[in-house]
């Protein structure tokens, strides 16, 4: 890994743990479990979701999931927030209208 200079010229370097972690070939057989395993659980959960009519026929799972997610609570913050800028009615109103054209047309499939 390349060190970074700062403005102020300060170098930072990654920590000698990180760097031979990530640098040294002794350590490819930890980042080939790791590998394996999220592959496992990737195509795990796709097959789930290709298995699951309310995914593939009905599309009522990514119907309730995104209805679920642009909803405003009536206290608290919205499931998306932004820091800088509070959820617009208009985004939402994208945000719901695209994820329902979709789940229709996923529906029709």
């Amino acid at each position: 890994m390349s060190a970074v200079v700062t403005r102020k010229g300060k170098v930072l370097q990654d920590p000698p743990f990180v760097q031979k972690l990530l640098n040294d070939s002794r350590f490819a057989w930890i980042w080939l479990v790791l590998r394996v395993w999220v592959g496992y659980q990737w195509i795990s959960a796709s097959l789930h979701k290709w298995s699951s009519p309310a995914w593939v026929q009905t599309g009522d799972a990514l119907k309730g999931f995104w209805t679920s997610a642009v909803a405003i609570p009536e206290s608290g913050s919205p499931a998306i927030h932004s820091e800088a800028l509070s959820p617009s009615p208009f985004f939402i109103g994208i945000f719901t209208s695209y994820f329902s054209t979709i789940a229709r047309a996923v529906h029709l499939l």
